[in-house]
């Protein structure tokens, strides 16, 4: 099922605590991405009570299929008309072909998605052509690639593996076929849905920062059951909102778009994601705040730029230990501080003696830049960069009119995001492992990187 295009859905509804209070609705999904059931009539049986807190709404679909609806909340008014109530639910998480009363946990052993975009970064082929010497003969067959494992950590593993779409039997005048690969992620022992959800969203970060286009999955099937040698998973589907923008280049997936190839890294796949999660996870704001910059629908220039200068000020404060004084010598400067300072002053001084051994944002960015600053050649100066990154950010957050003028406005801040945008992912291909060469070929190998740096050449 197509995440970019949900189910559109008539059926039954009711909770496991009423079966016998079923009502009808209408399940679809609104432009924002949000699942909504629309409800005629009151879940529970009586007219005006629903159940406080995320409730689980249970359902059957009119072509059959079973519907859990997990963690539902009211989305806008009930309207009430004589004898009967109209209500709207919105669902956290759709699963369509399963139902999971309240009372069961929602515990799965793995997820797995697809995207147009993984299927061209693979580069997987299956499908394989031959022509007899009849001209108005030919055959395809479909060889699938072997399913290919990786483990990530104990009790974690990643699979790859394919799917076909072919036509049915019978003449046509044309055919369309098509294969997918499957990212799936396996555990040993069921995993809460929510962690999963959580585990794919972190995993599709890595492929987004290895295309520069966003990841949007278009299927997520749920696994009840390990089994590493299927090719088929189970008809669970699931649907969420993603929270992203969903519209993307899938030819970007393709050499030389990406960062690097599949094959560069498929011998130490798991190796690279595990390190990529475990950062993600020592480094969640920064890691979330630079998505979100990259990835929102509808930003303003000036909010995107505040989101790159803080993801990087977050990013340098979390990674690297660097202080203007060492602990020792900050001891003896705050002692002579707070002695030259009366006590009336005592509670002003406190919270600046606090922060007082951070690194200036200015300061941190020029470190960022002493590692991989080498890649954008005589385009960009670190010093210059870092002021004027510095001055508008103080600009945009105090709206100071003596900075005003040393802020960046129109094409100079797009460059500065430009410039801030390629810093940050260059320090995400080093904390994932790879060594300062492999970064530098990367910037020059990369079409999509080396395009946003001729970009910020042009617009210097």
């Amino acid at each position: 099922m197509d995440m970019t295009n949900p189910p559109d859905i008539k059926g039954y509804f009711w909770l496991d605590s009423s079966p016998d209070s079923k009502v009808a609705g209408h399940l679809h999904c609104t432009d924002s991405g949000d699942m909504v059931v629309e409800l005629i009539g009151t879940l529970g049986g009586v007219l005006g009570e629903a159940p406080d807190g995320p409730m689980r709404i249970l359902g059957y679909t009119s072509n059959g299929k079973y519907i859990t609806l997990v963690d539902c909340y009211p989305a806008g008014g009930s309207t009430h008309v004589p004898g009967f109530s109209v209500a709207t639910y919105r669902s956290t998480y759709t699963l369509v072909g399963c139902r999971i009363p309240s009372a069961e946990p929602l515990d799965f052993h793995g997820l797995a998605f697809q995207s147009d975009i993984l299927d061209n970064w693979y580069e997987f082929g299956g499908f394989i052509p031959s022509q007899s010497h009849d001209p108005y003969h030919l055959t395809i067959e479909w060889s699938p690639p072997a399913i290919t494992s990786w483990k990530i950590r104990d009790g974690l593993t990643v699979a790859l593996y394919p799917t076909a779409r072919i036509p049915g039997w019978g003449k046509h005048n044309s055919v369309s076929l098509r294969q997918m690969t499957w990212t799936a992620l396996r555990f040993d022992t069921p995993v809460a849905l929510g962690d999963l959800v959580d585990l794919a969203v972190r995993t599709a970060g890595f492929f987004s920062f290895v295309t520069d286009e966003p990841v949007p999955f278009l299927a997520v099937q749920l696994e009840q059951e390990k089994d590493p040698t299927s090719q088929k998973l189970d008809a669970v589907a699931l649907y969420f909102n993603m929270g992203k923008r969903q519209s993307t280049d899938a030819r970007r997936g393709n050499a030389p778009y990406p960062l690097f190839p599949f094959a560069q890294v498929k011998a130490s796949f798991g190796a690279t994601l595990n390190q990529w999660l475990e950062r993600y996870e020592a480094l969640k704001a920064p890691f979330n705040l630079y998505f979100s910059a990259r990835d929102s629908e509808g930003l303003f220039l000036e909010n995107e730029f505040l989101m790159l200068a803080q993801a990087l000020e977050a990013l340098h404060r979390h990674s690297s230990k660097k202080k203007p004084y060492d602990d020792e010598t900050y001891d003896v400067l705050k002692a002579a501080l707070k002695a030259a300072i009366g006590p009336e002053f005592q509670d002003w001084l406190k919270p600046k003696l606090d922060f007082g051994n951070e690194l200036s944002l200015s300061e941190r960015l020029s470190d960022l830049f002493s590692t991989v600053g080498n890649v954008f050649g005589d385009t960009v100066d670190p010093v210059t960069c870092a002021k004027q990154i510095r001055d508008t950010r103080n600009y945009l957050t105090h709206y100071s009119s003596s900075l005003k003028k040393k802020s960046a406005t129109g094409h100079a801040m797009f460059r500065l995001c430009l410039v801030m945008e390629c810093l940050f992912r260059l320090h995400l291909a080093r904390l994932t492992g790879f060594s300062k060469e492999n970064v530098d070929h990367f910037a020059k190998s990369s079409q999509s990187f080396s395009q946003k740096l001729l970009q910020i050449s042009q617009l210097a």
